[in-house]
């Protein structure tokens, strides 16, 4: 071997080659993987001057509905504004309480906007300890990638569904896995993935706005989330599409005209919880009519959903839908002043003891 090739200066320069083509390998790889923590074109003015949009400190759309969809809209008009080439920065940092239906909605709307809109965004961790856990334990860094260091538990699955068909047999693994887990039995496990059929059927149905030839364009996420302190499970169902209230107003069913001329956002609560209730059924037209497709089998979603809860087959089962937030099992209802844009329905299950 040559001398030059067991020089000290050699050795030194291949070390640093080998180290300048790892990370270049390190960057394509993350590109590819569609990460939220992207590399910074250092040259790029855009990069320098990016969007900032600040999580509250109680971030939960189920707790803090109100300054939670503000967050949401602000995070739309954001990713509204910027070109490409400029990213969003997701700031957590001050959050000390997070809840998984917040979490996923997060993880929709990152992924919506990178994959259909080629929008970048970064972020960074809370700093509360609690709340750290809960993001790292909920299968958030299963679609994100984060330069902090964080301790990734598996209490929490998250999986995004694409298909047009209803994946009854992905969720009902997902399910039984947490069952299995806190001892549910299956008549339990029977009554939250009914649930979940239920709130895929009306996403594939109505989420995208579109008529049924061009149904199943919108992308649908669910969790699951274990409390091993509690035994408490937690589900949550996400989808970024119409919403409850604009669909009904685009599809105009005669139950709804008879119901009331045009709703407002004013008149959406009461309109939910009729239709949660069922009472559009027996106070305005007979079964048969009271969908846009005349079946007599469909627009039973809904109220099969509230009906569950009634039987506390599911528990806290939390509605949110453009304006309206549905505390279901309280029978409280809240307009708000912004809209969130889709549908969230989020419900647990409850120990005997708890």
């Amino acid at each position: 071997m040559r001398k030059i090739y067991q020089g000290l200066k050699f050795k030194r320069f291949s070390a640093q080659r080998a180290r300048s083509e790892e990370k270049v390998r390190k960057q394509i790889k993350k590109r590819r993987r569609g990460s939220l923590t992207l590399p910074k074109p250092k040259d790029s003015i855009e990069w320098k001057y990016p969007i900032i949009v600040i999580a509250p400190r109680t971030f939960s759309i189920t707790e803090n509905p109100k300054k939670a969809v503000a967050f949401f809209t602000e995070l739309d008009d954001a990713f509204g504004k910027t070109p490409e080439g400029k990213h969003v920065i997701i700031d957590l940092k001050s959050v000390t309480k997070m809840t998984p239906e917040v979490i996923v909605a997060l993880i929709a709307k990152i992924e919506e906007e990178r994959s259909m809109n080629s929008k970048a965004s970064s972020g960074n961790v809370p700093k509360n300890d609690i709340a750290h856990d809960m993001l790292a334990s909920s299968g958030f860094f299963k679609f994100v990638r984060t330069e902090d260091r964080v301790k990734n538990r598996s209490r929490g699955t998250i999986e995004k569904f694409s298909d047009h068909k209803v994946a009854s047999t992905k969720t009902a693994q997902l399910i039984e896995n947490v069952g299995k887990a806190l001892g549910m039995s299956a008549h339990q496990e029977d009554g939250h993935q009914t649930t979940a059929v239920e709130c895929m059927t009306n996403t594939r149905e109505h989420a995208s706005g579109h008529q049924s030839n061009r149904k199943g364009k919108k992308k649908w996420w669910f969790s699951t989330y274990r409390d091993p302190q509690t035994r408490v499970a937690k589900f949550a169902f996400v989808d970024l599409g119409i919403g409850i209230f604009v669909s009904l107003e685009r599809q105009k069913p005669q139950w709804l005209i008879d119901f009331i001329a045009k709703p407002g956002p004013e008149k959406r609560a009461g309109i939910l919880e009729k239709l949660l209730t069922d009472q559009t059924e027996n106070n305005v037209l007979p079964p048969r009519k009271r969908t846009s497709t005349k079946q007599s089998h469909r627009g039973k979603g809904l109220p099969n959903i509230a009906r569950r809860n009634r039987q506390k087959q599911t528990r806290r089962l939390k509605i949110i839908s453009n304006n309206v937030v549905a505390d279901v099992e309280n029978s409280d209802y809240l307009t708000l002043e912004q809209d969130f844009p889709g549908t969230i329905i989020c419900w647990e299950h409850w120990p005997i003891d708890y």
